[in-house]
């Protein structure tokens, strides 16, 4: 039987996978999960064949980043 693997897209529950892990290995050190390499792809950056829609593409591809560093944050992922 496979493992059941957490969707990355929740960061609350990939922090829950990983303490569960932690608990069952008998780990008791700190957890460190690196979260510094947030991007946008090139070509959702650059979709549009106006200027407008040019641009509004870009501020899209901005706030997904932004989104997901702002998920980060909220689930506990900050530098201390």
């Amino acid at each position: 039987m496979k493992p059941v693997i957490p969707a990355a897209k929740n960061l609350m529950n990939m922090w829950r996978w990983y303490s569960a892990a932690a608990i069952a290995t008998g780990y008791k050190g700190l957890i460190f999960i690196q979260a510094d390499h947030y991007q946008t792809a090139a070509k959702d950056y650059f979709k549009g064949k106006t200027s407008e829609e040019q641009e509004a593409a870009k501020e899209k591809a901005k706030k997904k980043v932004k989104d997901n560093i702002r998920k980060a944050l909220l689930a506990g992922m900050a530098e201390y």
